[in-house]
């Protein structure tokens, strides 16, 4: 016969086991049902029976194990000695301690009936907090993991230990953080089941989330939620520039996730419909806008260093404004970018106005006053150019709709020279600065009229270029507008005066324009000429240019010799015309002239400009 029988110190031990296995001492030994060992059974165990027994050691590693496995459940190989196989007795201590967590401290709850998949986000912290258990760490690794890829997202590799997946496990500093966002996502109850919790976060998670946890999951989560939310097939929302390395496979820029959660509220505002009463609980998922309907106090209140929501704000600029500058854009290949300046001072511009986005391009002449026009020129001045193109270009709209002349007949708008333009649209800045100010001499603002009451409609009603007078011609004159010289010109025009040999040949005049159709119904007239009807007007005491046709020989014969002189100088080819039709059309005077007194001593041409000053000094 063999001696196989148990040792005394196992015999002694498991007697002490049967006693605590067994529900009551008169019980027989075999209706022992170690498969229904409870918490309370196997603590007891432990502390009485473990150190001295192999079999209560294996009972209870086996128990625990099968208890883990049947709930899907890894044990990891850490947790088992190398050459029983069975659990380590540390790891036993510190399951002991867990199974009571796990069975809400239920000492007569079954091992076997403790469901894993029911952990709440009370027992995860406790889990890792009151025990050290590397069984539990894998078993709330794996349902955290199992939350987050069921919802569709991902882990990233360096959640896991060593940054590798095949660990199949999260990290210590993870879970930890991850414990935090379990809180946030079932909304602070510890009573929350870990597989049931939402991932369809809102405002106020993802602020909370962002603020109060450090986990590369979370981080993740919240780029994909934004990235989601700012999706749409027909806008390019996100820069590559925005995402870490510029890879879009990557997460967004930690700035960027910031400045994004920033103005959630924002715009999640037009959401918060019943059954929702509060911003922070609206679901970043259905989250959707289009920034052509962005008001201008919504784009200013957005983050002025955000690659993301300067796309934003210049898509919303861009959808609202036609023919924007070239020199707006930060580049010229997509032109989906506006460099910040020009967002920043169109913003300002339109928060002038008083008008939103949707009204940049067609800002109107009523709708800008003089003491607004000044603030919306000075935007951009300190720019190396001196200006902001983009300011140009809204400028641009209401004053040459001021100026326009395009009711001649030949499609040509005659009211603004060529050359007052510095592309297709836009008129150069320093001709904008210079019509500003002729405007208000037109609109004598300030004078009479209120620069802060007074526009560019109001400047230019009625406006009658034949009716200019010498002291607004003069002070218009002084504000060397090319805009202005052409207005100036078509009141020449207008008023029939004599002006064929006044016009405008020299290229290189200021106000030369090679633009003029062939042929022009109005011609600009010489700078010069301009200066020498006012010299006239002064004279004559006429009121308007209109009136120039009315001067009388008895004006003439008023004159003094100096006034001659001027009023006849090389400089003045209209006021000589017109003096020598004068006094051609005197019938007592014109035979008085010789034949040679005439251009090509031909009695029909103009008096030569000569002989008509030494005719006029001997009559006066």
């Amino acid at each position: 016969l063999g001696t196989e029988r148990l040792t005394d110190t196992e015999f002694d031990a498991m007697i002490d086991a049967i006693v605590i296995l067994s529900a009551a001492p008169t019980d027989p030994v075999s209706d022992i049902d170690v498969e229904a060992v409870t918490v309370g059974q196997v603590d007891d165990l432990f502390t009485d029976v473990y150190p001295d027994s192999f079999i209560i050691q294996k009972l209870i590693s086996d128990a625990i194990i099968e208890a883990i496995e049947d709930n899907d459940g890894v044990v990891p190989v850490a947790a088992k000695d190398p050459i029983t196989g069975q659990l380590t007795a540390a790891e036993v201590e510190e399951m002991i301690k867990a199974l009571y967590i796990l069975a809400g401290g239920n000492a007569n709850q079954e091992i076997s009936t403790i469901e894993l998949d029911a952990i709440t986000v009370g027992q995860v912290d406790e889990l890792l907090t009151d025990t050290a258990s590397l069984i539990i760490r894998r078993v709330v690794s794996d349902a955290i993991i199992d939350v987050i890829l069921e919802a569709g997202n991902v882990v990233p590799a360096a959640a896991y230990v060593d940054g590798d997946p095949a660990n199949e496990q999260l990290s210590d500093t993870e879970l930890g953080e991850m414990v935090k966002a379990l809180y946030i996502l079932a909304n602070n109850d510890p009573d929350e089941v870990v597989s049931e919790i939402s991932l369809e976060v809102t405002v106020g998670q993802v602020q909370s989330l962002d603020s109060d946890v450090d986990s590369l999951i979370i981080t993740k989560l919240i780029s994909d939620e934004i990235v989601k939310m700012l999706s749409d097939e027909d806008v390019e929302r996100i820069p590559l520039t925005a995402y870490i390395d510029e890879d879009d496979e990557n997460n967004l820029l930690p700035s960027e996730i910031t400045k994004m959660i920033s103005v959630l509220e924002i715009l999640a505002a037009p959401f918060v419909i019943a059954p929702i009463t509060d911003v922070e609980d609206v679901p970043i998922a259905i989250i959707e806008f289009d920034e052509s309907t962005f008001s201008v106090a919504t784009l200013q209140a957005f983050p002025d260093d955000s690659i993301i929501l300067n796309r934003m704000i210049s898509t919303a600029i861009i959808e609202n404004l036609d023919n924007i500058p070239d020199e707006s854009f930060t580049e010229l290949v997509e032109k989906k970018d506006l460099k910040r300046s020009e967002i920043d001072y169109l913003l300002d511009a339109l928060e002038i106005l008083g008008i939103e986005p949707d009204g940049a391009g067609s800002v109107a002449t009523n709708a800008i006053t003089f003491a607004k026009l000044d603030q919306i020129v000075a935007l951009g001045n300190t720019e190396p150019e001196g200006y902001s193109p983009i300011i140009v270009h809204v400028l641009s709209v209401p004053l040459t709709a001021a100026v326009s002349d395009d009711a001649r007949g030949d499609g040509h708008d005659y009211g603004i020279p060529t050359t007052a333009y510095r592309n297709d649209y836009d008129l150069e800045h320093e001709e904008i600065v210079n019509l500003v100010e002729a405007l208000k001499v037109l609109g004598d603002v300030p004078g009479i009229n209120d620069p802060d009451t007074t526009t560019i409609a109001d400047a230019v009603a009625g406006l009658d270029p034949t009716e200019f007078g010498p002291t607004l011609l003069s002070d218009l004159l002084d504000t060397e507008s090319l805009i202005i010289y052409r207005m100036i010109s078509i009141g020449i025009n207008d008023a029939g005066l004599p002006f064929e040999d006044a016009v405008v040949t020299d290229v290189a005049a200021v106000n030369y324009d090679a633009g003029l159709p062939e042929p022009a119904l109005i011609s600009d007239i010489k700078i010069t000429e301009m200066n020498g009807l006012v010299d006239a007007m002064v004279v004559f005491n006429v009121n308007t240019i209109d009136d120039l046709d009315d001067i009388a020989i008895e004006d003439i014969e008023a004159l003094t010799d100096q006034q001659i002189d001027d009023l006849l100088d090389n400089d003045n080819t209209i006021m000589y015309y017109i003096i020598s039709d004068i006094i051609k059309g005197e019938p007592l005077l014109e035979p008085l002239l010789a034949n040679s007194d005439f251009v090509d001593d031909d009695r029909d041409n103009h008096i030569k400009r000569q002989a008509l000053i030494d005719f006029l000094k001997t009559i006066n």
